[in-house]
């Protein structure tokens, strides 16, 4: 199969009828903790970005249904295959980069995937319109598990929630 180019993904993206992102939404889930989360939710997937200033760089979540046809299992907990291999690519407004991806699943019918960003890559993340995730099958051939986000024009929701882990990095 030939790979699709990011302008290629992103033009299906598009096409495929992506819902439009409400804008971004935050909330403290955890009562006396600092976590604090921005999170969308774009046609079947939450978005979410987490950030706890005492714990480091933000963190990239994407929940989603559960998929019968891909091995989930095979991404799930620490040490899994796609902490040891660079088995994904996270696609940012149409450009793809390599990244190390894990999860779990939240019940039977959805599934958390986190992405491991380099640093370099956190603030291009940040101000994306269009989120993208393209993960190999972890054993044997088989399809990649796709998915593309359309996310909200305004960053500064999202910016605030993160700001705390951006200075706490610098």
């Amino acid at each position: 199969m030939k790979k699709m180019h990011g302008a290629a993904l992103v033009l299906a993206a598009l096409l495929t009828g992506i819902a439009h992102a409400a804008d971004w939404q935050v909330s403290s889930p955890y009562a006396d903790n600092a976590l604090e989360t921005a999170w969308i939710r774009s046609g079947s997937t939450d978005v979410l970005w987490s950030c706890r200033a005492d714990a480091g760089q933000p963190v990239l979540a994407l929940e989603v249904p559960a998929s019968s046809s891909f091995d989930l299992g095979a991404f799930e907990g620490r040490g899994a295959a796609g902490e040891k291999y660079k088995l994904a690519a996270i696609g940012l407004d149409g450009k793809f980069t390599p990244v190390n991806v894990s999860g779990w699943h939240v019940d039977s019918d959805h599934f958390h995937w986190e992405v491991t960003l380099p640093p370099a890559l956190l603030a291009r993340a940040i101000r994306a319109r269009l989120l993208a995730l393209s993960v190999k099958p972890a054993r044997g051939s088989g399809n990649r598990y796709r998915l593309w986000v359309e996310l909200p024009a305004n960053h500064a929701t999202l910016l605030e929630v993160l700001q705390p882990c951006l200075d706490a990095n610098n």
